[in-house]
């Protein structure tokens, strides 16, 4: 609850007091309170937020699924990124993700799904980050701009792991 000053002394008084605690002065702004009809609450502000997974027992296969399954759950209009990295000994895979109430021009993502279904393809490999790169480039190539999430890439142990996300075409499994 807001403060406001006493007409009469300038004590910060609060928005919802009948009179001023340091003069006693009647305070017009609870009256005000008291006959005005409830606000509606304020609209949540946008805000980013992140989940993540880690794990030194679990597969980066097992971790990405359930970064897929919040993906899904979140939508093309709210989903940020999906980044994965290697903490030795554990590894970590983050969903960033928009809440609150966005504008209504918001363009966001799309997806050529209309249920906004998520995909990834793991490149786990011990070759050379060139050839694990293009790898990962003629993967991204096929699936094309329209429904490419984005590439991340980390070392792992010895190997180096590319995770391509993307946008399941409608019907997919």
């Amino acid at each position: 609850m807001p403060l406001v000053p006493c007409p009469e002394c300038g004590w910060n008084v609060s928005s919802r007091a009948t009179s001023c605690p340091q003069c006693g002065c009647p305070m017009a702004s609870a009256q005000v309170l008291a006959a005005a009809p409830p606000a509606e609450p304020a609209p949540q502000v946008p805000a980013v937020k992140c989940e993540h997974w880690r794990s030194s027992n679990d597969s980066w296969d097992t971790m990405f699924n359930r970064a897929k399954e919040k993906a899904d759950l979140v939508g093309p209009q709210r989903l940020i990124s999906i980044s994965h990295s290697l903490s030795f000994p554990e590894g970590i895979v983050a969903v960033w993700y928009w809440t609150g109430q966005l504008p209504r021009d918001w363009p966001g993502r799309t997806s050529p799904s209309p249920k906004g279904r998520t995909g990834f393809h793991v490149i786990d490999s011990a070759a050379s980050w060139e050839i694990i790169f293009a790898e990962a480039a003629e993967f991204a190539t096929k699936i094309g701009p329209e429904r490419l999430i984005g590439i991340w890439h980390t070392q792992g142990n010895v190997k180096g792991v590319v995770t391509v996300w993307y946008w399941l075409e409608e019907g997919a499994p």
